[in-house]
């Protein structure tokens, strides 16, 4: 039998459980949030292809370098990072390019000494006769939630040799 008392019940019932829904929503999106990476900015452009860069954010800061150089295609890039006021078990790094979808380049940096890490990748062949890649790097295995972000170019070095 219904009464007015469940037909009540049920009108309340569903009103309550979106506010705890939302209220679910709401608590766990500022979670997410809080725990969200803080990057680590460079003010000046900065391109690895000419110097080592660094990215701080005035406690911690990545310091990165690549070679040989010029940064070849194909062949095997060696990345180093110094890292200051932050530590972790390895680093990940993340390429692409800027200009065209060159895919997702990643490499893992083991550390080869106190607060510095070294890895390598190659870089896929691009047509352009100058391409733009970024370059994440980020703590990996830590409590660390630190990114940092650099830009590199390359010259278009023709990595075939045409027969006549």
């Amino acid at each position: 039998m219904i009464t007015t008392h469940s037909i009540r019940k049920t009108r309340l019932s569903a009103p309550i459980g979106i506010l705890i829904i939302s209220a679910i929503g709401y608590v766990t999106g500022i979670a997410s949030a809080v725990s969200a990476p803080y990057p680590l900015l460079s003010r000046a452009y900065c391109d690895l292809a000419q110097s080592d860069c660094t990215a701080s954010n005035g406690e911690s800061e990545m310091t990165a370098s690549l070679s040989p150089h010029p940064i070849p295609v194909l062949d095997a890039v060696t990345v180093s990072v110094s890292t200051k006021g932050l530590s972790a078990d390895a680093l990940h790094v993340r390429v692409t390019g800027v200009e065209e979808d060159m895919g997702v380049i990643e490499s893992r940096l083991l550390p080869v000494g106190s607060g510095v890490y070294q890895g390598t990748f190659h870089l896929s062949v691009c047509t352009r006769r100058m391409m733009s890649w970024k370059m994440i790097v980020a703590p990996k295995n830590s409590n660390e939630t630190y990114l940092a972000e650099f830009q590199f170019t390359t010259l278009g070095q023709r990595p075939y040799v045409i027969l006549e």
